[in-house]
């Protein structure tokens, strides 16, 4: 059985090959190596005694087996939420990049489930605002904007959100009275 010190340094071994991908521009395969981090890091099993999702996943086909290591030093603790958190952020990323906005969300909802941060919510907005979802996207980036006040990046977007949203209800607007016009 892997020690949870070596589980750790393969995920993150993972984690930089796919952050060398996404340099290059490889979404595809940064996201099958952020997949692979995340894989490492699901066998650990959880310091309150509870199954690791692999084990959880595998009694249900054969309830028997050792046990996988449990992390117990709060510096693991901590290490491999900032892990999952930063692959999970750097998958929504990939996800925007790959226009899988969907998936983006969720991606990044599972980056400010572990930590609110100010980059978290900035990429679900980009998130939102590929699918079109502006009201949401204003909502992180006011929620990314309290987190930091003075990040330019964030108020730079918040205006091209009320842009967007300015466009589509002039677009709607001419729409309707399309509809309803003379023939």
């Amino acid at each position: 059985m892997e020690s949870v010190d070596s589980i750790i340094e393969t995920s993150k071994a993972y984690k930089a090959d796919a952050n060398e991908y996404f340099k290059t521009g490889n979404y595809k395969k940064a996201l099958f190596k952020y997949h692979l981090a995340l894989n490492q890091l699901r066998v650990l099993r959880d310091p309150k005694g509870q199954k690791s999702e692999a084990e959880a996943m595998a009694s249900m086909v054969s309830p028997s087996g050792e046990g996988a290591p449990a992390p117990t030093r709060p510096e693991d603790l901590a290490d491999i939420k900032e892990l999952k958190r930063t692959i999970h952020l750097n998958m929504a990323n990939c996800y925007c990049k790959e226009e899988k906005f969907k998936k983006g969300v969720e991606a990044a909802t599972r980056s400010i489930e572990l930590q609110p941060t100010v980059k978290a919510y900035y990429r679900r907005a980009v998130a939102w605002i590929g699918r079109g979802d502006y009201d949401a996207a204003m909502s992180d980036l006011k929620e990314a904007a309290s987190l930091d006040p003075t990040d330019r990046s964030v108020k730079a977007e918040m205006d091209v959100v009320e842009r967007k949203r300015k466009a589509e209800v002039a677009r709607q607007r001419k729409q309707l009275a399309g509809m309803f016009g003379r023939p």
